[in-house]
């Protein structure tokens, strides 16, 4: 099975995006005790929002972006194969995108704009409107939906590992 390989914006965008995202978390986990971290972790947000917009408009334009959603019977055919490959151990086909691993780039593109929007919100409503409860509620969420991040970040990764491994036990034997 030839394993698939990104396109090359696609993969650099990838990267950056993640460790945008992850020194958002563990900034996130130092901002009280240094409060110049605050700072940091703005600019992280702020970077990690531009990445993950580059990257929308990136798929917009090779018309890919609803492969991240199943919208057809085909994608829900394709998902429920690679959930059953998933559970019996056995390598997913080779695509470009769709199916399991489309639905959670999708939900971490959803999670992300979640972060981004409410973080967003919550500061610009702190730093220059007059309501600190509702930059409160901003935040709270923001801060609730961190956990899900650490959470898709961790099943990410573990689904990629499996993935990897998975291609490389059925690898054409040479020789």
């Amino acid at each position: 099975m030839a394993q698939h390989r990104w396109d090359k914006p696609s993969l650099i965008l990838h990267f950056i995006f993640a460790a945008a995202v992850v020194s958002q978390l563990i900034t996130s986990q130092f901002m009280g005790a240094h409060a110049n971290l605050f700072y940091l972790h703005v600019a992280g947000g702020i970077t990690a929002l531009v990445m993950l917009l580059i990257y929308v408009a990136l798929k917009l334009k090779q018309n890919r972006f609803m492969s991240f959603y199943p919208h057809t019977i085909m994608q829900f055919i394709d998902l429920k194969n690679d959930i059953v490959n998933l559970i019996k151990f056995r390598a997913m086909p080779d695509r470009a995108e769709g199916g399991l691993p489309g639905l959670v780039q999708g939900l971490g593109i959803l999670l992300i704009l979640g972060m981004a929007i409410t973080g967003l919100t919550g500061f610009v409503i702190y730093h220059w409107l007059p309501w600190k409860q509702a930059a409160s509620i901003a935040i709270s969420i923001h801060t609730t939906l961190a956990t899900f991040v650490w959470i898709y970040i961790i099943g990410h990764t573990a689904m990629s590992c499996v993935h990897w491994m998975l291609n490389y036990r059925n690898r054409p034997k040479s020789g």
